[in-house]
């Protein structure tokens, strides 16, 4: 996530430039015929010899195949906790932040809302403009629940008001860039869940036609994501 400078959709395009890759398009169903997985598009179908599904655990739910459904019940089962994500534009000084600083996770007692807190124009290692500032802001899923229903506006003031309290140097000295409402922001490891995973990654066979990957199949971020998918890739490598 640090390293790359255009942001995560530098990937993708990346890996666009040696692969096939639809975009904005919608698998409404995937069913078995004979060792072969039928996709059905909005206008189209794809046939494949295997299927990833790197998506959330609650949208593979809906289109793998019910074999696979009654397989993988517990992993589909993986709930999610919510968030409101901020941008926002701070013009001034805020020389009391270190120049090194990128991520500040906030603790229960300092704030109920804000969980985290990203400072971009730290995000890599060459100097960057300071001014103005770039400041990311995501809500816990307790405060993203709490505040659900509200109007943007007061939701937007409210925040403002729980930064300024945090770093006084941005105390109406906000412009709201962009913001989003995600309901499955992050997957919850529950009790039992690394041992579901486990169990999971110990029942992978070459031979299957079908396979998760995601974030709820390892850390819950983008790292264990790839680590999930490098673990599956393994399974088809060529012996010589």
């Amino acid at each position: 996530i640090l390293s790359l400078k255009n942001g995560l959709a530098s990937l993708p395009k990346a890996l666009a430039l040696n692969l096939k890759i639809l975009y904005n398009e919608r698998v409404r169903s995937v069913v078995d015929d004979n060792g072969i997985s039928i996709l059905s598009l909005e206008n189209d179908i794809i046939k494949a010899r295997r299927v990833i599904y790197a998506i959330p655990a609650y949208e593979a739910k809906k289109i793998v195949p019910q074999s696979y459904q009654k397989k993988w019940t517990n992993v589909l089962a993986t709930t999610y906790a919510s968030t409101i994500r901020f941008s926002f534009k701070a013009t001034g000084s805020l020389d009391s932040i270190q120049s090194k600083v990128y991520g500040v996770m906030i603790g229960k007692n300092e704030s109920e809302l804000i969980n985290v807190i990203s400072f971009e124009n730290n995000k890599h290692l060459h100097q960057l403009s300071k001014n103005p500032w770039i400041t990311n802001v995501m809500l816990t899923s307790h405060g993203a629940k709490k505040l659900k229903g509200e109007s943007e506006e007061n939701i937007v003031e409210k925040i403002k008001n729980e930064i300024g309290t945090l770093f006084p140097q941005l105390n109406n000295n906000l412009e709201v860039l962009s913001y989003k409402t995600w309901e499955h922001a992050i997957p919850i490891m529950k009790p039992g869940h690394i041992m579901m995973i486990s169990k999971y990654r110990e029942s992978l066979r070459n031979g299957d036609h079908h396979f998760l990957v995601g974030d709820y199949l390892g850390t819950p971020c983008v790292e264990g994501a790839v680590e999930s998918a490098i673990k599956v890739s393994e399974l088809f490598k060529v012996k010589t």
